[in-house]
């Protein structure tokens, strides 16, 4: 058999004919060089030329040369190896080149199969449509290897897939602002970074033309090549084929066009022809039949091989989900059986990622089957793993997934059937009587739920999903319409090599994030953009794109901007919302709508989170769902006498300033809680003294905070006592009142004037309702100072830590204004290193707040209890009231007042302030009854995970506790809260809004980041505006700043700065008295006061500059620590302390 085999292969190249082929060059140490690579010159094409240097190849650019790791022929391919990091620095070696620079008149380009990474860049790549944002690929591949460890301080990296151009010929570092980069070649997105392979830059090289000649004698000796003038080339010679051949550029060679003609043969003799052709005809039956016999055999075994690994796979994803709700691997018979064969009667819908058809399973279960339009790039084992992740999400507010098929040409996924419609359908009229049902309090609940699905996406699901098409028709509503958001996680599975400007896998118009058009990346905040659109759909029952708008307002949110430009924003409200409303829902309708435009910022940094927007919706929700409360006593033994008041008008608005106390009398809280109003009681024996029969009840309205002189029933200027409810003369108050005959509400008297007039408690912001006469507590409070705040030097070098400004002020300031506010007289310092400095620098303050600062200094260190009982003596008086304990290093929002209720309602000895954090290890945890707030164990720095709340370093605690430490070197997160806690009088109020420890100069960066954003949502007049601001940024009134300069964001520029033209400054602080040249750039840095940064310098990667430091023109500051009154004359390559 092997004999007569040989002697077909002998007949079929003897048909074949000889060819011309061009010279290959030799081989290169273990590599092949195939045509028309050049190594020499005498072989290859000259125009493609690389080199061979001791077994390795070279290839050259314009400015620097790489190795080339691996070629292709077949494909006209080649893979270099990118230039590597330099030691401990995120800067590639070729930064100086700017990366690989090819000559674009060579057949060279760069491959858009090259993912690349552009590392340690500047802000200006925000702009660029590169994806810059914190969930780019970048951040993964940086979070994830050693190889790029260095770059974890970089402020910025973008990634970027090459864009497939044939004329695409560098990757150019310097460019594009970066200093480095990686490339990867046909990366997959979906698989994790240690199994990425190593980095490469693909080249392609250009299909080759006939070799160049001179004269016939430079073709092929078989003249099956001729040498002529090339007709594109004018004055160039080829060697072209002759006729019947033809060019092979990959062979580079002279092939034939057809095979041999049967009647003559290729080598002119015709005595063996019938012989030959016996032969040829009987073995190629043969060869036939072998080749058929083993293609059928493989094709048979493939099938079974293929069914073994869909069993396997199946049985893996049964497994993935055994933790949580089964979910049915569903066969294509039971999907077909399901959908009568998948047919038009049972479709219910099409869009971007499929149709969905209504099935009913043999126990007469209603199912809605998504057939997904995926394409042919992701392979079954991609799709099922996405399949996994969508399996395993459970939330109320998501259309739960029952199921996948994976039988069948395209995966089916198998949800639970809505069966109400969408929202799109009942906001537009598409479903009976719906637009009727939608009343303003439904469309807050349903917003709430998609909020709180969306939520759950972005937060809960491991790994996060994006939806990315959220929009009115994906949110379904049930019987009870309950809204569910449908066709999450869908655009995982869509394929992801299609273009870019495809919206339909990516997005719908109308809904589509504008900033997707810069990046092509859409992210969480992306969602936010969408879900924004449908909260003006819900306010306005107006489509997201109607022609019949007119051609400026075709979109709508551009429409309602336009309306609230001109102050119209009502006129924009469905009219069916409109009707009837009260006052309140006016306000919440408001409240909505600037919500809805807050996530329809253009930079999606400005936009907020869905946790926020949840917690934002729940509020307007509770504001809109308030009832008047029935009035009625309550007696506990916590609580032994309180009075509730049903709510008056816009209870929201009502806030506390101060906790008034009376020695021998009852002067308790009036506060807000649950939206009622109460009367707080904790001293029975002013109810049993007969001679306080017939108090009055009165209520306190005032403009702004001041004293009340104790005892003498006077009340300084802007205050007006107004007598609102007065209990009966003839009425002791000593039991507990059963009938309200005996309260009554009178009207307003004005104690100047005696005018009686109708009170308006609509027009008044502060209340504060107490019995008896007039008196003020001295509520006091202790700020742990501490010593000389080592790690935010060298800032701490010219001032104690909590001077250290922030926001504009010093550190310690916010709290102390937070404690003011609050009704704190008195605050002291406990402090050990400069203390008169603390003191002389404050007493400023202590005159202008009207609040008493004193210290207590340490000559020891006394831990964080010691100084409690160091400070013993000025903090507790005999008054019974509460202090306040604060950690310095806090930033938060200081809900202090708030704080003051939850520890007068619960009765307990100490109440602290809890927050959540991702890495509890480091912090105090606390275990707690999540309805009392009361603590059940509290655990310093745990080994193991007991919870993810921690002490956030704010206390309020009775006078016992205090009296009860021991004057020696303490703990109060080690010994004395776990023992408060034992004793179940321990109780933890969560932290609402944001909370930092500002301990390193990365904390407060991040912090001030945080406060911006806060600030934005309470007091937003006080941020900067105009255009030359992004994001969030505060500016000192007295700060200069010159044209062309981009500032922001998260940016505080201090008093008496001066910032001069084309200054480009973000996520920075600039201190007192700073001046920063032209042109200079400063990121990701603290600038300490009176510093001077120089023209053209560039300040970033966490630079610290000490006070009174210079920095030169044109120096580079890469993450230098510098200490006060230094001159700097030379760039900072790498983080370094400068002494």
């Amino acid at each position: 058999m092997s004999s007569l085999l040989q002697l077909l292969t002998v007949a079929l190249l003897l048909c074949a004919g000889c060819c011309y082929a061009a010279p290959h060059c030799g081989d290169c140490g273990n590599t092949t060089v195939p045509y028309p690579l050049s190594t020499g010159s005498n072989c290859g094409d000259q125009s493609y030329k690389i080199r061979c240097d001791a077994g390795t190849l070279w290839f050259d650019t314009l400015n620097s040369t790489y190795t080339i790791e691996s070629i292709n022929p077949s494909s006209q391919r080649f893979v270099i190896r990118p230039a590597s990091f330099a030691g401990n620095t995120c800067i590639t070696t070729d930064f100086n080149s700017q990366g690989v620079q090819l000559n674009s008149s060579l057949p060279f380009n760069i491959t858009s199969s090259n993912t690349i990474f552009f590392l340690n860049c500047s802000d200006s790549l925000l702009r660029s449509p590169l994806n810059c944002s914190s969930t780019s690929l970048c951040h993964t591949y940086i979070n994830a290897t050693s190889e790029a460890a260095a770059c974890e301080q970089a402020p910025i990296c973008c990634s970027f897939r090459a864009g497939g151009s044939t004329t695409s010929y560098s990757i150019r570092v310097r460019k594009e602002g970066c200093m480095a980069y990686r490339s990867f070649v046909n990366l997959d997105y979906s698989s994790p970074v240690s199994s990425w392979p190593a980095s490469g830059v693909e080249i392609q090289w250009i299909s080759p033309q006939e070799p160049v000649c001179d004269s016939q004698a430079d073709c092929d000796e078989g003249s099956n090549s001729t040498c002529q003038a090339d007709p594109s080339s004018s004055g160039l010679k080829r060697c072209f084929c002759v006729d019947g051949l033809s060019w092979d550029p990959i062979s580079g060679s002279c092939v034939n066009n057809s095979t041999c003609q049967s009647d003559g043969g290729c080598n002119g003799s015709t005595n063996h022809t019938p012989l030959i052709a016996g032969l040829t005809v009987g073995l190629g039956v043969a060869l036939i039949g072998a080749v058929v016999g083993t293609l059928f055999y493989k094709r048979q075994r493939r099938i079974k091989d293929a069914q073994e690994r869909l069993a396997r796979e199946r049985e893996e994803i049964l497994n993935a989900n055994s933790g949580g709700k089964s979910s049915k691997i569903f066969t294509g018979k039971e999907m077909k059986r399901a959908t009568n064969n998948f047919s038009q009667e049972r479709l219910l819908g099409s869009g971007g990622y499929g149709e969905v058809y209504k099935g009913y399973l043999k126990d007469n279960t209603i199912i809605a089957v998504k057939c997904a339009k995926l394409g042919n790039t992701k392979s079954v084992d991609q799709v099922l793993n996405e399949v996994r992740i969508l399996c395993q999400v459970n939330h109320r507010s998501l259309v739960r997934l029952l199921g996948c098929c994976v039988e069948l040409e395209q995966p089916l996924m198998v949800y639970e059937y809505i069966p109400n419609g969408t929202l799109f359908d009942h906001l537009h009229g598409l479903h009976p009587g719906s637009r009727s049902e939608l009343t303003w309090l439904r469309r807050l609940s349903i917003a709430l739920q998609t909020a709180d699905g969306l939520a759950y996406l972005h937060s809960s699901a491991v790994p996060p999903i994006y939806h990315r098409d959220v929009k009115s028709s994906n949110i379904l509503l049930d019987e009870k319409l309950n809204a569910k958001v449908s066709d999450f996680g869908l655009s995982r599975l869509a394929e992801t090599d299609l273009s870019h400007v495809s919206t339909c896998a990516q997005g719908t118009l109308g809904y589509l994030d504008p900033e997707y058009y810069r990046n092509y990346q859409l992210t969480d905040k992306s969602d936010v953009y969408s879900f924004g659109v449908v909260l003006l759909e819900l306010l306005t029952s107006q489509k997201a794109i109607d022609f019949n708008r007119g051609p400026d307002d075709v979109n709508l949110a551009v429409y309602v901007y336009r309306k609230v430009d001109e102050e119209k924003l009502m006129d924009t409200i469905d009219p069916m919302i409109m009707e009837g409303a009260s006052d309140r829902d006016l306000e919440t309708i408001k409240a909505l709508a600037f919500l809805a435009l807050g996530c329809l910022e253009e930079r999606r940094q400005n936009r907020p989170a869905m946790k926020e927007i949840v917690e934002e919706i729940d509020y307007i929700m509770s504001i809109a769902a308030a009832k008047a409360a029935e009035v009625k006593w309550v007696s506990d033994k916590a609580i032994n006498v309180a009075l509730k008041l049903p709510p008056l008008l816009l209870i929201w608005e009502l806030s506390l300033v101060g906790v008034y106390y009376l020695p021998s009398a009852l002067i308790r809280l009036f506060k807000v809680e649950t939206r009622s109003f109460q009367i707080w009681s904790t001293s029975p024996q002013y109810y049993t003294d007969p001679t306080k029969s017939g108090q009055q009840a009165h209520m306190l309205l005032y403009r702004k905070a001041s004293y009340i002189r104790a005892g003498t029933g006077n009340v300084r200027q802007n205050y007006v006592v107004y007598k609102i409810w007065v209990l009966s003369a003839n009425y002791c108050i000593a039991a507990t009142p059963q009938d309200l005959r005996y309260v009554t509400s009178i009207g307003k008297e004005d104690r100047k004037g005696g005018r009686n007039e109708k009170a308006r408690a609509t027009y008044v912001s502060h209340r504060q309702l107490f019995f008896g006469r007039t008196g003020i507590s001295k509520m006091k409070a202790l700020i742990l100072v501490g010593g000389f705040g080592t790690r935010l030097r060298p800032l701490t070098l010219s001032v104690p830590k909590p001077l250290v400004d922030f926001a504009n002020k010093p550190m310690i300031l916010h709290q102390i204004e937070a404690l003011k506010a609050s009704g704190v007289t008195e605050v002291v310092l406990a402090i050990n290193y400069q203390p008169e400095v603390m003191l002389n620098f404050l007493k400023e303050f202590e005159a202008k707040l009207g609040i008493e600062i004193t210290c207590s200094q340490e000559t020891e260190p006394l831990g964080t209890a010691g100084p409690l009982a160091l400070a013993r003596d000025k903090l507790i008086d005999g008054s019974a009231e509460p202090v306040f304990v604060l950690n310095s290093d806090v930033i938060c929002e200081y809900p202090l007042k708030e704080m003051i209720d939850f520890h007068k309602a619960h009765g307990g000895e100490a109440s602290i302030m809890v927050t959540k954090v991702d890495e509890p290890s480091k912090y105090g945890v606390v275990v707690m009854e999540e309805s009392t707030g009361k603590v059940e164990k509290f655990v310093e720095k745990p080994k193991l995970f007991v919870g993810n709340k921690i002490n956030a370093g704010i206390y309020l605690l009775n006078p016992s506790v205090i009296e009860s430490i021991e004057l020696r070197p303490t703990s109060i997160e080690k010994e004395v809260f776990p023992k408060i806690a034992t004793e179940q009088k321990l109780f933890a109020m969560v932290l609402p809004g944001f909370w930092m420890d500002i301990g390193q100069p990365k904390d407060y960066i991040t912090g001030l980041r945080l406060y911006l954003d806060s600030l934005r949502k309470k007091s937003s007049s006080k941020l900067a505006t105009g255009f030359h601001i992004v994001g969030n940024v505060l500016v000192d009134e007295s700060a200069v700043i010159g044209e062309g300069c981009l500032i922001g964001p998260d940016v505080a520029i201090g008093p008496g700065c001066v910032v001069e033209s084309g200054v480009r400054l973000t996520r920075c602080t600039v201190m007192r008295g700073v001046r920063i040249k032209k042109h200079s750039c400063i990121s990701s840095s603290i600038i300490g006061w009176h510093s001077t940064i120089g023209q053209w310098a560039r300040v970033e990667n966490m630079t610290i500059l000490g006070e009174d430091v210079h920095v030169r023109d044109e120096i580079y500051s890469n993450g230098g620590v510098v200490l006060p009154h230094k001159e700097i004359k030379s760039s900072i390559l790498k983080p370094e302390i400068v002494m």
